[in-house]
Formats: structure tokens, sequence, C-alpha cells
């Protein structure tokens, strides 16, 4: 499922708000807000893609972990000594369904009835339980596939960041031009779909996205973890993962006030600020272990959503800032747009760091089962970490393009 419909509670962001004016001197800034606009819906087809990759490599994975633990328990009932048929029988379905899904070699199910004894089904049973080992061992090699495409995506997905960054640009140079030349700030101004990011009756334009900037740097070293599958350490990545999580819980609760629930090792971290909302997911604590690590990684997730827009853009409210407020709150877009156009993160998701990472991985090779099997760990971590960074990635991009569009929004609308 993808994450941008996953919280039914949420609506969606609004790609553009406040109203286009009609002004002759605001039509190269007009232009320019055309731009971005264009240019965000791109990203939203471009992060639903990186969403859908990311939800196929977790369920693939996820098979794969399903059917091995499925082949412990089929040997594990054939050599108990007290052998359940129908027990048997529903696991070795189970298997044969799974291992479908992850495009092993055909197997038939097997019914209950035919299954006398142990030895009867372990006869029976053979060659499945064959193919389903050959599935899992032989799986390692067939998933690098899907991090290419990860990678692919998210290469597209900065293009269309970096042109984003390169419209707001232009539009934050025409805006510095239409509020230097304003003889005054408008006296009633007319909300739009950039309220929810202020509320601009009760706070003016003093709130606004406080940046994610530490998250943003503990992603791109988040992400470095996985380069090298050979040199892939429990260690490291422990300790990328709690920098990464820690980011995550201090830029949440700097932007929206976010406040921190869990049960376990699991949390979840909800906020808001304005009409802006954030929910997050993310587990705490060091794993133990290479699938654990996996585990923690597919845990990494994050939603931008809003309240009521068009309620809280509609109707006109009295001016709150003078021309000073008005160029404060351009320089915080310029600062955004360098943010942008410097992501650390795209660093990681380079084609260059795209061909050593599949080089890596097409380099290893298994002596033995019991190597064979940590190769396939490491393998699977790999995924999840950049199936994950590249989820994240996406979201907080799109957020901080929006955010940056509807800063500009406001001012507009007060010259």
């Amino acid at each position: 499922m993808s994450i941008l419909n996953r919280y039914a509670g949420f609506e969606e962001m609004e790609l553009n708000g406040g109203e286009s004016t009609t002004h002759i001197e605001a039509i190269a800034e007009d232009a320019a807000r055309a731009e971005v606009a264009e240019v965000q819906v791109e990203l939203e087809q471009q992060g639903q893609e990186i969403e859908e990759l990311k939800a196929a490599v977790e369920e693939q994975d996820e098979a794969v972990e399903e059917i091995q633990e499925v082949v412990e328990g089929l040997e594990s009932l054939i050599s108990s000594g007290s052998f359940n048929s129908t027990a048997f029988a529903s696991l070795y379905n189970r298997a044969s369904k799974l291992n479908a899904k992850l495009g092993g070699a055909s197997v038939d199910r097997m019914g209950v009835e035919s299954l006398n004894d142990a030895s009867t089904a372990q006869i029976m049973a053979r060659h499945g339980m064959e193919s389903f080992t050959d599935t899992v061992k032989g799986w390692g090699k067939k998933a690098i596939q899907a991090i290419t495409l990860i990678f692919n995506a998210v290469i597209n997905f900065f293009v269309g960041i970096f042109s984003s960054a390169a419209g707001l640009q232009r539009r934050h140079d025409e805006l510095v031009k239409r509020v230097d030349g304003a003889a005054k700030v408008k006296e009633k101004i007319k909300l739009g779909g950039w309220n929810a990011l202020f509320d601009y009756d009760k706070n003016g334009l003093k709130e606004g996205t406080e940046g994610w900037s530490g998250t943003l740097t503990a992603l791109r070293g988040f992400a470095d973890v996985a380069q090298n599958v050979e040199g892939l350490e429990l260690g490291k990545f422990n300790t990328a993962y709690g920098s990464l999580t820690s980011a995550i819980k201090a830029d949440a609760k700097k932007d929206v006030n976010a406040t921190e629930k869990g049960e376990g090792d699991k949390r979840t971290l909800i906020g808001q600020s304005a009409g802006i909302r954030i929910h997050a997911e993310l587990k705490d604590g060091a794993a133990k272990d290479l699938a654990q690590a996996a585990e923690h990684a597919r845990s990494l997730k994050i939603h931008f959503g809003t309240g009521d827009v068009k309620k809280m853009g509609s109707g006109e409210v009295a001016s709150k800032v003078d021309k000073a407020g008005l160029k404060a709150a351009l320089n915080e877009v310029k600062s955004s747009i360098t943010t942008l156009r410097n992501d650390k993160v795209s660093a990681a998701f380079s084609k260059a760091v795209r061909d050593k990472v599949i080089g890596s991985l097409n380099a290893v090779k298994a002596d033995d089962a019991e190597k064979s099997k940590d190769i396939n760990a490491k393998i699977a971590l790999v995924r999840a970490v950049y199936a994950s960074s590249s989820s994240f990635v996406q979201s907080l991009n799109k957020y901080l393009v929006r955010c940056a569009n509807w800063q500009l929004d406001a001012v507009s609308a007060h010259v």
C-alpha cells in the first residue's frame, strides 16, 4: 500500500495555495508560480512510483523471510516424532503460494488426505521443499534489480527537485522586486491554501517549516551504510540508524511540536502546527542481528498532511506584517531553496553510487549454505535501507518544496 493512502484521516496537501494576482507587474511571478506547480505534479507522480517500489520490495522481502520460516517448520514437523498432517499440508501450501509470488518453480498444492505419516510427507514434499529452498538461495541475486529501479526512480525525482528549486528561485526573485516596489502592504489579506502553513489570523507569518536539515544529513549517513554489501556491519548500521531516528524526533518536535507514543520498541510521532500534520513511525533501540536491522529500516515511515485547507484558505483578514516581515519570509524561502539545491541525500542516490552498490551486490559469492544465508540477509538489509531512505527523502523534499511555495504565496498575497 502506498504511504500516501495509508493514513485515511489525513487530507493530502494541495499542490497550490493562494490566489493568482492579475496585476501586470506580477506576470513574471505568475509564470514562475505555474512552472513550480507543474513540476510539483511531476514530483507527486515520481513520489508515488517510489512508494510503489518500496511497497513491492517490502512485500518480497517479507515473503522471503516467511518462506524460510515455513520451510523450517516443515522440517521440524517431519523430525518431531509427532507428525500432524493438517499442519504440514497448511504450511506446505503456504510455502507454495509464497514460492509462486517470488517467481520460483511451480509447485502443486498438497492435500491432507495424501499424508499418512512423516515418511510419506517427506517423500511427497521433497521436490517442493527443494524448490522452496532454491528460491530462497537464489533470491539475493534476483532482488538486485529492485535496488536498481529504486535508484533510478530517486535519481529522476531529484531532477524534479532541482527544477523546483530553480522555479522557486525565479519566483522568489520576482517577489523581491514586487515587495521592494510596493508603496505599502495591503490592508486586507485574502487567504489561500498557503494558510495551512501559518494560520495567519493567529500567527501572521511567524509559523512555517522549521527545516529538516538534521534529518536530511542523517539520511545521507544512513544510506551510505549500505553502499558495500561485504563491508556491511551491524554496529555501523545501528549507529547510523540511531542518529537518523534521533534527528527525526528532534526535527518533528521543532517543526510541528510532535509528541511520541510507543509500545515495546515501536514509536509513533504525531504533531500539528497550524494546518500541517505529521505522522511518523520508527523503532527504538539497536538491532541484534541483520534480520532485525532490516526490520528497523523497514519501520521508517513519514507522512505529511493537512487539516481543512479549504476552510483555512477562505476569507479575508487584516494584514499582520509590514514589508520587513515580507522580506524576512523571503529570506526563509531563500534558505529553503539552498537546502533543496544542496540536498546531501541526492549524492547517496547518484548514478555513481548506484553502480557501486550494484557492483558490490553482484560481486558477492557464497561458498556454502551458511554464507549464502548471511549474504541474503545483507542483501535484504541493503534493499531495506535504500527502500526506506528513498521513501523518506521523497516525502520530506516534497514537503519542503510545498512549504517554500506556500511562503511565496503568502508574500504574494500582501502586495
